[in-house]
């Protein structure tokens, strides 16, 4: 709110002092400092000792409806994926809960994102993941046992709704829920089968052979895709930046990522700029009616950076970059 916002601050073999009060940082060690600040003063601060960097202990953070943060931290990454998940209101700490998620790769995390006043969980897991001690299982197995795992937590820490889905064969990298769908975007990139140019919402794989592609696909509570479509690329490039900048009241979405030579959706492939090594695409999607618009800056250059765009649900703004560039 105006006068009222959360800070959390990684820090390290230092001392704090907020409003004329010392707090012991541990010196020597990593920290995880977390406060509240409200109309003029500091209503709480709250340091918590980690093993490593803290910053890089922090999987999301996220407030919701209600002014209730949620700060989801790595806590081991031995055997079982580990999380530690702390909600705070403007008063302090809620409560703290414990994720594990079974998935045998460390580069395939969970995701998460805040809808309302509930906490939204998506991970895909090899048979089953734990939430606050209680198994969630796999009831719709893909090879070697994967799953997609959906689950639904409110503000009193409580999960209220699962579901799953059997491996796609995609590695979901972005999440987003709007209207009770899961927005998800990810690639063919396959870390446990192996097979990186296929997908699978069906049952039955789709070959993209020779190319790596992108998904963008929309999850329904009852588990099943109420949309999937991949973007392949017209050269055998391996570029896979996207990601959906913002989801419109209509459930439309806008997806932007980097394309060398233009790409394919809907069986057509799009790009505005003749003669120009690279694009980057913006382009608005409807689950129910496919592809409704598309806008590219094309560009030379062999060096290029990952894009990024802002949307406030009416205008978009966007950039691409190259190391040593001052733009």
């Amino acid at each position: 709110n105006e006068d009222e916002f959360y800070v959390i601050l990684s820090v390290y073999r230092m001392y704090l002092t907020i409003d004329g009060t010392q707090y012991n940082a541990y010196s020597g060690n990593h920290n995880l400092v977390t406060a509240f600040y409200s109309n003029g003063s500091w209503s709480w601060v709250d340091i918590e000792q980690t093993s490593q960097w803290a910053y890089t202990t922090v999987a999301y953070s996220g407030v919701d409806d209600n002014s209730n943060l949620f700060v989801v931290q790595r806590t081991s990454t031995s055997g079982n994926y580990e999380y530690s998940i702390t909600s705070y209101s403007p008063n302090g700490t809620n409560w703290v809960r414990t994720l594990e998620t079974y998935s045998g790769n460390s580069n395939v995390n969970p995701m998460f994102d805040v809808e309302g006043s509930d906490l939204h969980i998506f991970a895909t897991v090899q048979t089953q993941l734990k939430y606050d001690s209680q198994t969630v299982n796999c009831q719709n197995t893909g090879e070697a046992g994967y799953c997609h795992i959906w689950i639904k937590i409110n503000e009193n820490g409580v999960r209220t709704s699962e579901t799953d889905a059997s491996y796609t064969s995609i590695q979901f990298t972005q999440m987003q829920v709007h209207n009770e769908s899961l927005y998800l975007s990810g690639n063919t990139y396959d870390p446990f089968i192996g097979s990186d140019t296929e997908s699978n919402f069906t049952g039955q794989k789709i070959s993209h052979s020779p190319r790596y592609g992108q998904y963008v696909a929309v999850m329904e509570n009852d588990g099943s895709w109420s949309y999937h479509e991949v973007m392949n690329q017209v050269s055998a490039s391996y570029r896979l930046y996207g990601e959906i900048s913002d989801i419109l009241e209509d459930g439309s979405f806008l997806f932007n990522s980097l394309y060398e030579y233009g790409t394919q959706i809907d069986n057509t492939t799009i790009t505005n700029s003749n003669n120009v090594e690279y694009e980057s695409i913006a382009m608005r999607i409807d689950p129910s009616n496919g592809l409704q618009w598309y806008s590219s800056i094309g560009f030379n250059n062999g060096s290029s950076g990952i894009i990024k765009m802002k949307s406030d649900g009416s205008t978009l703004a966007f950039s691409v970059y190259k190391n040593n560039w001052n733009t």
